[in-house]
C-alpha cells in the first residue's frame, strides 16, 4: 500500500499565492490595506447601534407602563410642591446644578440627565427647563472636544467608548463635509463626536454651530415628553419617543451610508496602485 505523502508537505496559503509575484514592498503595502479595510468593515458599531436602538424601544415601554400607574402620578404629585419651594428659595444654585448636570450627561455614557428632566419642568417650567437642558448639552459637548483636542488620547483610553472614538477618528477624518459631521452628531450618542471631532482637530465654530443645531430636536423632545409623563399623556409620550427612535435609526443608516462611499473613493486608488504591475 503506498502513502500519499503530499499531505505532509507544506502548504502555499492564499495569500501567499496571491503575492507570489509582487515585490516585498507592494506585499508589506497591500496586507496592510487589507488589514485597515477589514477594521474599518467591522461591523461592531452598528451591532452596537441596533442594541441601542432596541434597549430604548425598551426603556420607552417601560415609561409607558410607569406612566401609566397612579402611584407613580401620586409620588410626583407630592413631589412637585417641594421642587417648587426649593426652586423658588434657591433659584441659581438649582438651575446651575441642573445645567452641569446635563452637561455631565453629554460628556459621559453612564449619565443621563433625562431623569431630571421632569424635576425641572416642575421647577421652571417647560421654556426655562428646555433652555437649560440645550445649554447643558452643549456646555458637555464643548467640554468633550476640548479634552478631545487638548487631553487627546491618554485620557480619553479610559473611557468605555474608547474602542467606538478610535473607530470613528479613523473614518471621519479631519476634511468632513458639513453633512456627514451633522449626521455623525445626531446619530451617535453625545459623548462621543466631540471626543472624536476634538482630536481630529475640526475647526471650533463650526463644530459649535453643527453640535447647536443637532442637538435642538433632541432637547425639545426631551421636554415635550418629560411633560407628557408627568400629566400621564402615555399615547402622545410613545408616539413621539418612537419618532425620535426612527429619526435616531434614520440617522445612523445615513451616516453608515456616507461613510461606506467615502472608503471606497479612499481604498479604490489605493487598491489601483497595489495591483499595478512593477515597472520593468
Amino acid at each position: 500500500m503506498s502513502l500519499n505523502l503530499s499531505i505532509l508537505e507544506p502548504r502555499t496559503s492564499p495569500l501567499a499565492i496571491a503575492f507570489a509575484d509582487r515585490p516585498d514592498g507592494v506585499i508589506r503595502s497591500g496586507i496592510f490595506h487589507a488589514f485597515a479595510a477589514s477594521l474599518i468593515s467591522a461591523p461592531r458599531p452598528k451591532a452596537s447601534h441596533h442594541l441601542r436602538l432596541v434597549l430604548l424601544v425598551l426603556f420607552v415601554i417601560g415609561l409607558c407602563v410607569l406612566g401609566s400607574s397612579s402611584l407613580f402620578h401620586e409620588i410626583l404629585s407630592r413631589l412637585q410642591p417641594a421642587v417648587q419651594a426649593e426652586a423658588t428659595n434657591h433659584p441659581l444654585r438649582g438651575a446651575v446644578f441642573f445645567l452641569l448636570y446635563a452637561a455631565l450627561g453629554a460628556m459621559l455614557a453612564f449619565v443621563s440627565s433625562s431623569v431630571l428632566v421632569p424635576v425641572a419642568i416642575y421647577a421652571w417650567g417647560e421654556e426655562k427647563a428646555f433652555l437649560l437642558l440645550w445649554i447643558g448639552w452643549l456646555v458637555g459637548g464643548i467640554a468633550s472636544y476640548g479634552i478631545g483636542r487638548f487631553l487627546g488620547r491618554p485620557i480619553l483610553r479610559r473611557l468605555s467608548s474608547a474602542g467606538q472614538i478610535a473607530a470613528y477618528e479613523r473614518r471621519i477624518g479631519t476634511k468632513a463635509g458639513i453633512p456627514l459631521v451633522f449626521l455623525f452628531q445626531l446619530a451617535m450618542p453625545s459623548e462621543i463626536p466631540g471626543y472624536v471631532l476634538g482630536l481630529l482637530r475640526y475647526p471650533f465654530a463650526r463644530y459649535l454651530a453643527i453640535l447647536a443645531l443637532a442637538e435642538l430636536p433632541y432637547a425639545i423632545g426631551t421636554i415635550f415628553l418629560g411633560d407628557a409623563l408627568m400629566n400621564g399623556q402615555m399615547f402622545r409620550f410613545a408616539l413621539v419617543a418612537l419618532a425620535g427612535i426612527a429619526l435616531l435609526a434614520y440617522a445612523f443608516h445615513h451616516l453608515h451610508k456616507l461613510l461606506e462611499q467615502s472608503d471606497r473613493r479612499v481604498t479604490t486608488p489605493t487598491d489601483a496602485r497595489v495591483d499595478d504591475p512593477p515597472a520593468s
